[in-house]
């Protein structure tokens, strides 16, 4: 069975890092696909260790006075000096991560739960292998 990654909310990086949650989501908009947190099936962000790195070196560029569209070109030129085949499997690995992540663990967990509940409840009602007449 695999493990689930360490996943903190968003208030949660906030606080661990001293950065504003709007910062957060503006930078996620600005640093279109350099910042790529998991989604709930609600719709909340889950960042990563990995993600949580990213935005403290982001953090760390912007504090020397770097702009975002400088951050931004140099993530850019570091995936461009990888081998191309490194790229595209960071990319997939990125891809897969976010459509694998934890809003279809929740929700493969959600209906697991809701099969336990149908079943329990209909167990009780109707009893294991009890005909029709016997339920009146």
């Amino acid at each position: 069975m695999a493990t689930q990654p360490n996943l903190l909310k968003i208030q949660e990086v906030s606080q661990r890092l001293h950065v504003p949650t709007h910062t957060l989501r503006f930078w996620e908009k600005e640093l279109d696909g350099i910042i790529v947190p998991h989604r709930t099936v609600g719709g909340q962000r889950l960042y990563s260790d990995q993600m949580i790195a990213v935005i403290e070196e982001i953090k760390g560029l912007r504090q020397t006075g770097m702009s975002l569209a400088q951050i931004k070109a140099k993530f850019k030129e570091v995936d461009k000096d990888a081998p191309s085949e490194h790229r595209t499997v960071r990319e997939i690995d990125l891809l897969a991560d976010r459509v694998a992540g934890p809003s279809s663990r929740n929700y493969i967990a959600f209906l697991g739960t809701t099969m336990d509940r149908l079943t329990s409840k209909h167990w009780k009602r109707y009893g294991r292998g009890s005909s029709k007449n016997e339920r009146r």
